[in-house]
């Protein structure tokens, strides 16, 4: 049975990526900010305070196991304002959730074992193309991108991959259904999504996301793969 950690399994995305796991048989353990009402190992931490998690990563007894696959999936939308608007606070603040934390959950798993063969970013289109109001969201995951490429480069023995899933109906999106498409107007993109049903369902997203992480190898590191 292998052994796969989860970050942000409360809710969404996270929740139905970490029930899929414990239906195709993985010993599943979770990192999240609130208590996950899934009957899975659930470490509570506030992905942002990067101390506290530091601390944890160090001495919590649930994450001494070796884990074959580490899924970074927990991340923070940020206020939608206009990019002038935001202030380095705030900006730093995603940057920790959405790269920050990555970072140090990576390294703490490159120096304490060799036996964790994939590391998995849930990245977003927004890594690659700005969004009028999405700031820090189109920074902080762009900025992981580039660190799970770096680190593919310099890490050969392991598997890195960010993994692009598409508009997902979360409660992410129920933020952005709100906006005022004539301040930000590239919302109007998944205000008609979600009208058409076009968002994809937290749980058909967390099936096509598993079903690729099974199947990538060692040529496929450093990849964005759009699912």
């Amino acid at each position: 049975m292998q052994n796969i950690l989860i970050t942000g399994i409360t809710k969404g995305l996270g929740f139905q990526l970490a029930q899929n796991s414990l239906q195709r048989g993985y010993n599943v353990t979770g990192i999240s900010r609130n208590k996950s009402s899934i009957n899975t190992s659930n470490i509570v931490c506030d992905l942002g305070d990067l101390k506290n998690l530091k601390y944890i990563l160090g001495n919590e007894p649930n994450l001494k196991k070796d884990f074959d696959t580490i899924i970074l999936n927990a991340g923070t939308l940020g206020d939608i304002k206009n990019a002038r608007e935001v202030s380095n606070q705030e900006l730093l603040q995603s940057l920790n959730v959405n790269f920050f934390a990555n970072k140090l959950i990576i390294d703490h798993f490159l120096k304490n074992t060799n036996l964790t063969k994939r590391f998995i970013f849930i990245s977003s289109g927004a890594s690659t193309k700005g969004y009028t109001g999405w700031l820090s969201y189109c920074c902080s995951k762009s900025i992981s991108d580039s660190l799970i490429r770096v680190y593919a480069k310099e890490h050969i023995k392991h598997i890195f991959i960010s993994i692009s899933p598409g508009a997902i109906n979360t409660s992410m999106q129920k933020l952005i259904q709100t906006t005022d498409i004539n301040q930000f107007p590239d919302m109007k993109k998944f205000i008609e999504l979600n009208e058409t049903g076009g968002l994809r369902s937290p749980k058909e997203a967390s099936i096509k996301i598993i079903d690729h992480i099974e199947k990538v190898s060692y040529r496929d590191s450093g990849m964005f793969l759009k699912i």
